[in-house]
């Protein structure tokens, strides 16, 4: 299989963006699942003890929540502005390890582990200032609070200091900011912890809303990967890309070599492929064109059913970037209507959720996915890391309802550029 990438391919792209004034999805503040989300304009320390950012809602906010909730209102968008949400500055901040954070609203809340059920599921659950759990539902807010700590403290699900290190800049960084150039680490690979190295650290201000790693593993992988996908060296030995012996995957030789599994890899030796046990989802093209205004990258992946039964999946909203090994980083195509970059998958968002794309077991389809960012003098990379969030749905029994089964965050790292034949 070759990946294709086309330097002057504008024409193939023109369609999807000649309708829509596309705008950078970096950063946004939830407020409610049908409120207007203000963008984020200023954001400092993130992923540590002084995680800040302030947010106001601008046109584009204002036109996304209507093409959402009101899409026939021609002047929805200026009746929107005119409301006093809409002229408040929104400030949070948080102590990520602490695990506590100043909300939208105001008040301060701390961490109490994560969901294990229902439409939060996996996400970070929080006490009130009276020690009161925050529920999940749209009056409590316990989920607009759980997306105002995903921005600040990405990655990071439980406390790892005391609150009286609340306010020490000499507090160590939390999970998701503790590597450094150089360090042994072990790294997600093909559903086993591989040892790599560190080559360099792309702060959270070049990567989005976290901080990645570009690592290189013992297997001679190379990706850029994020945080959620390395782990320290427990206990390393004199021999880099050894691993302890208590773990399970422990070998004194290379790890994708000696591993067992009881079941064979769906990817097998398919280039950039993700295993979700569920499903594989694996690009098979990746479109790279220049416009005047814009980088615009067009990636087709194909998604496969493994199970047995049929499967509901969807893309949630804003959660698609590519990060280039330049630490590059493009972001979805949105417009009036909300997130627009998936073509060919149902869309996932605060309040809606698209049951459209249905996998038959054994089935298999294709999505587009469409990234751009704004013409800089940024270099263009030579690999390119894929990360989004997929949602698996299921529709309750009386067929009016809709929930979160499960969520994969997959990553395809190191798809390599090569040059139109």
């Amino acid at each position: 299989m070759r990946l294709r990438i086309l330097q002057n391919a504008g024409m193939l792209l023109m369609a999807a963006f000649a309708s829509t004034d596309c705008i950078a999805q970096n950063d946004w503040l939830s407020l409610c699942g049908q409120c207007l989300s203000p963008s984020v304009y200023k954001k400092s320390g993130i992923g540590t003890a002084n995680a800040v950012a302030e947010a106001k809602v601008t046109l584009k906010d204002a036109q996304m929540w209507c093409g959402s909730w009101q899409p026939d209102d021609k002047d929805c968008a200026r009746q929107q502005l005119a409301t006093p949400e809409a002229k408040s500055v929104y400030r949070v901040s948080a102590n990520c390890i602490a695990g506590t954070i100043t909300a939208a609203d105001e008040q301060k809340y701390t961490l109490a582990g994560v969901w294990t059920s229902d439409v939060g599921k996996g996400r970070v659950r929080f006490r009130d200032a009276k020690g009161a759990a925050v529920g999940q539902d749209e009056a409590s807010g316990g989920l607009a609070v759980a997306g105002q700590w995903e921005l600040l403290c990405p990655g990071v699900k439980k406390a790892t200091g005391s609150p009286a290190a609340a306010g020490s800049s000499n507090a160590s960084p939390s999970a998701v900011s503790q590597f450094a150039s150089g360090d042994h680490v072990e790294a997600k690979y093909v559903g086993a912890w591989v040892h790599g190295t560190i080559r360099r650290v792309i702060p959270a201000g070049q990567a989005g809303t976290q901080t990645s790693y570009d690592v290189v593993l013992d297997n001679g992988r190379r990706g850029i990967l994020p945080a959620s996908m390395i782990r320290s060296v427990q206990h390393p030995t004199g021999s880099a890309g050894t691993e302890p012996e208590s773990e399970v995957e422990s070998t004194s030789k290379p790890v994708m070599s000696s591993m067992t599994s009881p079941e064979p890899d769906p990817c097998g030796s398919k280039q950039y492929c993700y295993n979700g046990q569920l499903f594989t989802a694996q690009v098979n093209q990746l479109i790279l064109a220049q416009e005047p205004r814009y980088r615009t990258i067009r990636m087709n992946v194909v998604f496969r059913n493994l199970s047995n039964a049929p499967i509901i999946l969807g893309y949630a909203a804003k959660s698609s970037t590519i990060i280039d090994n330049e630490g590059t980083a493009f972001y979805p195509v949105s417009g009036n209507a909300g997130d627009i970059s998936a073509v060919g998958m149902g869309v996932v968002s605060a309040g809606k959720a698209d049951t459209s794309f249905v996998l038959e077991p054994g089935q298999s389809r294709n999505v587009t996915f469409q990234l751009y960012r704004r013409q800089d003098k940024s270099i263009f990379g030579t690999s390119f890391s894929w990360n989004a969030k997929i949602v698996q749905l299921r529709v309750l029994s009386n067929g009016q309802q809709v929930t979160t089964a499960r969520e994969f965050s997959v990553n395809i790292p190191d798809v390599a550029r090569l040059a139109e034949i």
